[in-house]
């Protein structure tokens, strides 16, 4: 049997805002494991290939680490939240990707 998850977040659609301030309704759906698996090891190559070409310096100051938050769809679509705050009422992931010493 295979492995499922809960997920209860905003429908897919082509309104690209997150959660209820989108007019989306909210639902719970089930995504296999190994699915939401290849949806997140995606996303993460994707970060590496960004991160990677990001400066160590910036001015006086060293980037040492990055934070990213990232909603999950109801189809499991990892995601990241755009510029402009949170959104109230949905959770999502956080990663923390940290600087190792070269």
């Amino acid at each position: 049997m295979t492995e499922t998850i809960s997920i209860f977040g905003p429908e897919e659609g082509d309104d690209r805002l997150f959660g209820r301030q989108s007019g989306r309704p909210m639902v719970r759906t089930e995504i296999a494991a190994s699915e939401l698996a290849a949806k997140m090891q995606s996303f993460l190559r994707g970060m590496s290939e960004v991160l990677g070409n990001a400066s160590r310096e910036a001015g006086e100051y060293e980037l040492s680490e990055v934070t990213v938050k990232a909603e999950v769809s109801a189809k499991g679509t990892v995601s990241i939240f755009g510029s402009g705050g949170e959104v109230g009422g949905t959770g999502g992931l956080e990663f923390k990707f940290v600087r190792r010493d070269r």
